[in-house]
């Protein structure tokens, strides 16, 4: 199990197309930053904006003179940690409470397609693509690049799939996830 390192950034074009287009680079303030988690929060206790700037990252010091593009940052990775992040930790976690010690391994993927604007990153289900193979399917679309990831991003899933065991990556073995340690993650890239 694992995530992607920008899992928020399509979740916020789906909801705010014309803020967030594929077209072209998004430019936010903080105020538009404090409104959609605003939207978010719909049904919690009242968020203040000292709250807000607390979770945003805005302090008296830095105020509100944050780039648009570190705003976009700080805001999808909120999004991401609330939707996607934290969620499967407390499932990973969960796991490591049966009975039989079940093995849990944690992944952190950060390859980008290049198919998406770069704003976009390495958003959520952008793995899929190399898990089933498409670079090799459609190999005009991507460099070769993309595609030795694919192969070696179809040979670990396969792998763990029937043995259950993750393969070493770049010589070093994939530690297992321990909620103990914080978390171990392998990273792709």
């Amino acid at each position: 199990m694992g995530g992607n390192a920008d899992e928020g950034t399509l979740f916020l074009h789906q909801i705010r197309p014309k803020q967030f287009p594929l077209d072209t680079d998004p430019n936010i303030t903080a105020a538009d930053v404090r409104q959609i988690l605003r939207e978010m929060a719909t049904g919690l206790p009242e968020v203040s904006d000292r709250m807000l700037d607390q979770i945003i990252g805005i302090t008296p010091t830095t105020g509100v003179n944050i780039s648009a593009v570190e705003l976009r940052h700080r805001l999808t990775t909120i999004i991401g940690d609330f939707l996607f992040k934290c969620p499967v930790v407390v499932f990973a976690d969960a796991l490591q409470e049966w009975p039989n010690g079940t093995d849990v391994y944690m992944y952190y993927f950060t390859q980008r397609s290049g198919r998406l604007p770069e704003w976009v990153g390495s958003s959520h289900f952008e793995e899929v693509q190399y898990v089933f193979g498409l670079p090799l399917r459609y190999p005009n679309d991507y460099d070769v690049e993309h595609r030795v990831f694919s192969l070696q991003l179809i040979k670990t899933w396969t792998h763990f799939a029937t043995t259950g065991k993750m393969l070493p990556q770049m010589g070093i073995n994939w530690p297992k996830y321990s909620s103990e340690s914080g978390g171990q993650h392998m990273f792709y890239n």
